[in-house]
């Protein structure tokens, strides 16, 4: 439990530093960071640290198409830790469970490292 929760500080830090970069760069007239990267990094679990970058720096507030897919993969993370909560589905978090469960040898770098990216999960009889 303690490797999640410090994976998924680490991608909140990311996701707000981010955001609060991409407003800086769009204040200025600079290059930006592309959405998709954004609703990537809040898909891989960044969703609180993008939300709270949003309403501290007021950045993609305004811009419906974004809040609406913003909310879509937030709703999906909550509907999944719900049923996580109660035993409804098992979500793979890590790589050594990743490993045991599909018998797919990760590679060194990769072993350590917490990814809620892939997220396979099998449900649970009721």
């Amino acid at each position: 439990m303690e490797k999640l929760f410090v994976c998924f500080l680490i991608l909140n830090l990311v996701a707000f530093t981010v955001t609060g970069y991409d407003k800086y760069q769009a204040v200025n007239n600079k290059y930006r960071i592309p959405e998709k990267t954004l609703f990537m990094i809040a898909f891989c679990g960044g969703s609180v640290g993008l939300l709270l970058a949003m309403l501290i720096f007021r950045h993609k507030i305004s811009k419906t198409s974004f809040i609406v897919k913003f909310s879509a993969i937030f709703l999906l993370q909550i509907v999944l830790a719900v049923a996580q909560l109660s035993d409804k589905i098992k979500i793979i978090v890590f790589a050594d469970d990743f490993e045991s469960r599909f018998g797919i040898g990760l590679s060194k770098s990769c072993r350590n490292f917490c990814f809620p990216i892939f997220i396979p999960f099998e449900f649970k009889s009721v």
